[in-house]
């Protein structure tokens, strides 16, 4: 892909050859930023409209362990997805590169886990954990490429995600065996950094997994436990069965426990102070006093592991939680007729997301012909309009 992308996106290298495309790094030479590019071909009956629709919900969708859809191309069969590039590597050149700890291993994979979980709320769903669709960022942290198509349904969800843990203890993209029997693989893979009893808490979550047995909070609080406990989960000890819950939710459970600890800490002191200080009397000289503490519930986190956010789960709301600004209204201007440097500008001081696509026409080249939504339609900031550039006649 040496040819540039409208008039406007640049690409330098390829990252990686895909099945129906390629990902390049480029440049935006109108806002002078770099980008990824991902090229794919439209599919068999698919046009350019009906992908716009595809990824529609998805372009409205901000999080940092996503990259973020900031435009889209579409000519000669095939479309263009421009989007925010991130400093790091593809997972998949850094998996044999990258020598990490045990304990590392599982801080990233939860972190991913916790913004997969995110996703969920936004209902973003169905992509692939594949490892030519992760990138690992310079700050350790894992983000998604491709987060608009569905990705085999052994590449997704909960067993996507214990496939992306394996792969980083095994450091190998290809994982043998059927995915019920992986805890067997585990057991024979060597796990210096990891002790015997986190080894064994892995081992025994990955089974869990592949047996329909734990679902993607489940295994997610299951890993962050092998870290806040450095050991193995009682063999009678049930791992919570949660049903896909909001990450909010998820941070009251970690911060309950160790409340708990804090008052049950002071009740005691409060019972021996008032013991001693209680007045002695024969019939009580000989009396012991017995103060048993009421079983409290086991932490399934420490808060303290990942340094990171979102992947630190906590009560305390983070600052974008704190400091987002609803969103304001915003009027679709009139981008019709427009040259497209005009139009772009127009829909950015609007406070919107835009796409456009090319089209022959009879109209000059390099003007709007027509737009989606209609000029003065009432949205939000962040909306999507879309427009199409004419191409000259042919």
């Amino acid at each position: 892909m040496n040819e540039q992308v409208s008039s406007r996106y640049v690409p330098s290298s390829q990252i990686v050859t895909l099945h129906n495309g390629a990902i390049y790094r480029g440049k935006d030479i109108v806002l002078n930023r770099q980008v990824l590019l991902y090229k794919t071909r439209l599919q068999e009956g698919q046009n350019s409209d009906t992908f716009v629709r595809t990824y529609s919900l998805q372009a409205g969708f901000q999080h940092e362990g996503f990259h973020h859809i900031l435009d889209t191309v579409s000519e000669d069969g095939y479309d263009v997805i421009i989007l925010q590039s991130k400093p790091g590597i593809l997972w998949k050149d850094a998996l044999q590169t990258k020598h990490l700890t045990f304990d590392n291993v599982i801080n990233i994979v939860s972190d991913l886990g916790v913004s997969i979980l995110d996703a969920l709320e936004t209902q973003v769903t169905g992509f692939s954990l594949e490892a030519t669709n992760l990138w690992l960022g310079e700050n350790g942290r894992l983000s998604v490429i491709n987060y608009w198509d569905n990705g085999e349904s052994q590449a997704q969800g909960a067993i996507g995600l214990c496939r992306v843990c394996m792969q980083f203890i095994t450091q190998t993209i290809e994982i043998p065996g059927p995915f019920e029997t992986l805890h067997a693989h585990l057991e024979r893979q060597p796990m210096p950094t990891a002790t015997a009893e986190q080894k064994q808490g892995l081992i025994k979550l990955v089974k869990q997994v592949g047996q329909g047995q734990a679902s993607l909070p489940t295994f997610i609080f299951g890993l962050r436990k092998l870290l806040s406990t450095n050991g193995l989960v009682d063999e009678g000890e049930a791992l919570p069965s949660i049903a896909p819950i909001p990450i909010r939710e998820a941070r009251k459970f970690n911060s309950f426990p160790r409340a708990n600890i804090t008052v049950l800490a002071l009740v005691l002191i409060a019972v021996f102070i008032t013991w001693a200080l209680w007045p002695s009397s024969s019939s009580k000289s000989n009396r012991h006093v017995s103060v048993t503490p009421s079983q409290t519930a086991k932490p399934l986190a420490d808060p303290s592991v990942s340094k990171q956010p979102p992947a630190q789960i906590t009560a305390t709301p983070t600052d974008s939680e704190t400091k987002a600004e609803p969103k304001k209204e915003a009027v679709i201007p009139n981008l019709v007729g427009l040259s497209q440097v005009d139009a772009e500008n127009h829909a950015l001081a609007a406070g919107l997301h835009y796409n456009f696509l090319l089209e022959t026409n009879s109209q000059a080249k390099g003007t709007v012909t027509k737009q989606e939504p209609a000029a003065g339609t009432k949205g939000m900031q962040g909306d999507n309009v879309t427009f199409w550039i004419s191409k000259g006649n042919p």
